[in-house]
């Protein structure tokens, strides 16, 4: 266990990372576990949702340094030695820029919107959705989980396809309205059951009801990737000669669109959500509950 988390520890914060590669996606290397952990744990770190505009800018214009420039990346315009810090901190500008720029859009994320405030913001709602209240705290907590998931659903689309605000309208009131629908019907079915004492049911009708219109929400607000597809993208080789050095660049070129990659992609987003759901509706009422049991309060 030790060995594991020490490897996690050295992903996340490595002495040596990887020459930078504007192409990949991550300093990390993604055919492991540990680098796939920390390649996401950059994504998630809320410590970008401090970033102010300067520093935003400054990664940004590091990047079309690079860009314009990509011996920047060695000591000397001559030298094939990787200047160690020039390397980490085009990293750090492309990491930052992932995590606070849409990809498609080349614009901001509302920072509430971004996945590195998703798991700080669901922290709250979490403890509504878990409150043995009654049905109408059941399908509120409903209401504003599913909510703030159409506008995490809706800010982090794939902008290959848009949405008219007419359909997305539609679809925000059909992911809401299956929401608390389920949550209002579970809960009229378990009504006799007291939830404070209930560990299963306590966790089981928050769990179903936002698996299922989580699943709901995302097909709702995407579905153009289902019926149009998504567009795909090929990596080209270019090489280009620069200050007597072969560069090795790459540019995106766009091969058309695909149904079968846009049902995958949702199919995948699906099954994460309904696994990590589990541990945040589930283990926190059970410890509680083991607490409570041990100790007279």
């Amino acid at each position: 266990t030790m060995a594991f988390f020490k490897k996690i520890s050295e992903a996340i914060f490595p002495s040596d990372w990887a020459k930078f590669d504007p192409d990949e996606p991550s300093p990390y290397n993604l055919e492991t576990y540990p680098g796939r952990i920390a390649h996401f744990y950059t994504i998630l770190d809320p410590r970008t949702l401090l970033t102010n505009n300067k520093q935003l800018q400054e990664s940004l214009d590091t990047l079309n340094k690079y860009k314009k420039n990509p011996s920047i990346l060695y000591v000397s315009p001559t030298s094939n030695e990787i200047n160690k810090v020039m390397n980490k901190k085009l990293w750090e500008s492309k990491l930052m820029k992932q995590s606070i720029i849409h990809p498609d859009e080349q614009k901001p994320i509302f920072w509430a919107f971004r996945f590195s405030a998703f798991p700080v913001l669901n922290i709250p709602i979490t403890t509504l959705l878990l409150y043995p209240g009654s049905t109408t705290v059941t399908v509120v907590s409903q209401f504003i989980n599913q909510t703030y998931n159409v506008a995490v659903n809706y800010a982090n689309r794939n902008a290959s396809n848009p949405m008219s605000n007419s359909k997305l309208f539609v679809s925000y009131v059909a992911a809401v309205s299956a929401s608390c629908g389920i949550g209002f019907g579970l809960r009229q079915v378990t009504k006799n059951y007291n939830l404070a004492h209930n560990i299963f049911l306590r966790g089981f009708i928050p769990y179903t009801a936002i698996t299922l219109a989580s699943c709901f929400n995302l097909y709702f607000i995407r579905w153009n990737e289902v019926t149009e597809g998504i567009t795909l993208r090929i990596k080209s080789p270019i090489t280009r000669i620069q200050n007597g050095r072969d560069i090795q660049e790459y540019e995106w070129k766009e091969v058309g669109k695909s149904k079968r990659a846009g049902n995958v992609a949702l199919a995948k987003c699906c099954i994460a959500r309904m696994v990590w759901s589990i541990p945040p509706l589930f283990f926190p009422p059970a410890i509680m509950r083991a607490v409570f049991l041990r100790r007279a309060w």
